[in-house]
């Protein structure tokens, strides 16, 4: 389990997992928010907006990511130790992609344009991860639901 891109540990030890979760909510985090604008119904606009990083960080700067992920899905599994077995998913990552950087000094600010094909728009969310390049430290993040 990685908790905050910082965190690493065996993901059943829950007493680890809850005590870098406490560590991690203590640590400033960058601003992040997620709104939505027109919709054609195969595409959508997102509102983005991220940053600075926290000015106690010698980082000198973080990239900021989109992701368009499902809510949920299945697969029916054809061979292996699961074969024939139907099994259930959540958040399943679609697409991700870098969008800009921010740093101490200055924020991120863009309207994206969410090119949804025809996916079922109330199982989507958009995730905006604000997140270093080289440690993979994780400064902010914030997600929305998409409606139908």
């Amino acid at each position: 389990m990685v908790v905050d891109g910082h965190f690493e540990f065996v993901g059943s030890d829950e007493r680890r997992a809850s005590q870098a979760i406490k560590e991690a909510a203590k640590a400033s985090k960058a601003r992040v928010s997620i709104s939505f604008g027109s919709s054609d119904g195969k595409a959508t606009t997102a509102h983005v907006e991220a940053g600075p990083l926290p000015s106690s960080t010698d980082t000198p700067s973080a990239g900021v990511f989109l992701a368009i992920a499902d809510n949920s899905d299945e697969s029916q599994v054809s061979g292996g130790e699961n074969a024939g077995r139907k099994l259930q998913h959540v958040a399943v990552l679609r697409k991700l992609t870098r969008i800009g950087a921010v740093d101490t000094s200055a924020q991120f600010s863009r309207d994206i344009n969410l090119d949804l094909k025809p996916k079922n728009h109330g199982n989507l969310r958009i995730v905006v991860i604000v997140q270093e390049a080289d440690a993979g430290r994780v400064w902010g993040a914030g997600f929305a639901r998409l409606s139908n």
